[in-house]
């Protein structure tokens, strides 16, 4: 994937005689359901060369369903509908992938020389939008990470989670107060701040969060509202 997506077709004639085949390759960015779609084009445009009746098979379930949704927004997968509406001498079939199906096994070694084959068409296929939304995702993390090690505030926090992110560490109210340092903890008795143990410190992020919150609470640590 690093180098690029691989995307073939084979073509066996009689007696299981490999007659033809083709190779492409799209930017590592590009999803192997592009790959898929755009190997299915190019077989298509073989076998609208030729007279006899072609039978295109593929290990892709959703390319080929793909193919059957007549409101798809996809420019390769209306092309492909517009040529089959267009040509009778082909089928389509799907067939299941790694159980020895000879024309399968030859596109699995073909996909894997075409990443690195300097012969290989290299294609320009739009990024789909999943690729986008990750790439967003990815410069919007960098830049909150840059923010957060550069920052001046919650300096206390930054101490505890260095590295930012958008998983919920689903901690207790008292826990992330007392680790914010906001609002202040005192016990019940004075306004003098009641100090938690290193160790018990410690403790509070191996439990869970009632736990957390049931052992801050019974060490004394309450809280002031203001």
């Amino acid at each position: 994937m690093e180098q690029g997506v691989g995307s073939v077709f084979c073509v066996f004639g009689d007696q299981q005689k490999l007659v033809a085949e083709w190779q492409g390759r799209l930017f590592p960015k590009n999803s192997i359901f592009q790959a898929d779609l755009i190997a299915l084009q190019e077989a298509v445009k073989y076998a609208q060369n030729h007279q006899n009746q072609v039978k295109i098979w593929g290990d892709s379930q959703s390319s080929l369903k793909a193919l059957l949704n007549q409101k798809s927004n996809s420019p390769i997968t209306r092309s492909i509908q517009d040529s089959l509406c267009n040509t009778h001498n082909i089928r389509l079939g799907w067939i299941r992938a790694h159980v020895g199906h000879l024309g399968n096994e030859k596109a699995d070694e073909l996909v894997k020389e075409a990443i690195t084959s300097t012969e290989a068409a290299v294609l320009t296929v739009p990024l789909p939008r999943s690729s986008a939304e990750q790439d967003l995702k990815q410069r919007a993390l960098a830049k909150w990470q840059r923010r957060w090690d550069d920052g001046i505030n919650s300096r206390s926090t930054y101490e505890i989670i260095k590295k930012v992110g958008l998983r919920n560490h689903n901690w207790p109210r008292q826990l992330i107060q007392f680790i914010t340092g906001h609002p202040i903890f005192s016990d019940s008795r004075n306004t003098r701040a009641t100090a938690v143990p290193l160790e018990n410190l410690a403790r509070l992020f191996t439990m869970s969060p009632s736990a957390a919150s049931r052992f801050l609470i019974t060490s004394g640590v309450q809280q002031i509202n203001t």
